[in-house]
């Protein structure tokens, strides 16, 4: 199967705006400047979350946010209060299988993921005929 994936703001400053993947790619959601989803929100952390996408999977892992990440409204992870963002960073995080409609929360943005599978086109409807030995 190939298909591609499609991450759409449903809420939030770039409220519309949709990006689809179609090849692998590895997406930083957070303020600092090196993430490929930047967003200047102080209930976002620096490196707050990761898109791991290979069309037509998508899944995402906190990366030990101070407000933690929400998948369809449950908390999928959060660092303890007493942690720092370096030490949050050497914790293992569970990642999270997306679905198409799955809803992201990180502070007032919302996102919503889209899937679309489709499969390989077949090269020719018929099968040529076999030799003969």
């Amino acid at each position: 199967m190939s298909g591609a994936v499609s991450v759409k703001v449903k809420e939030g400053r770039f409220k519309g705006k949709e990006v689809v993947f179609d090849a692998p790619a590895r997406c930083f959601v957070g303020r600092a400047r090196a993430c490929q989803f930047q967003l200047l929100n102080p209930m976002v952390s620096r490196f707050h979350c990761l898109l791991d996408i290979d069309p037509p999977a998508i899944h995402i892992r906190d990366l030990g946010s101070r407000n933690g990440t929400f998948v369809n409204g449950e908390l999928i992870g959060k660092r303890d209060p007493w942690h720092t963002s370096e030490l949050a960073a050497l914790q293992e995080q569970h990642e999270i299988t997306l679905h198409s409609g799955d809803k992201i929360a990180l502070g007032d943005l919302i996102l919503e993921v889209g899937v679309r599978e489709t499969p390989f086109e077949k090269a020719s409807k018929e099968l040529p005929p076999l030799p003969s030995l």
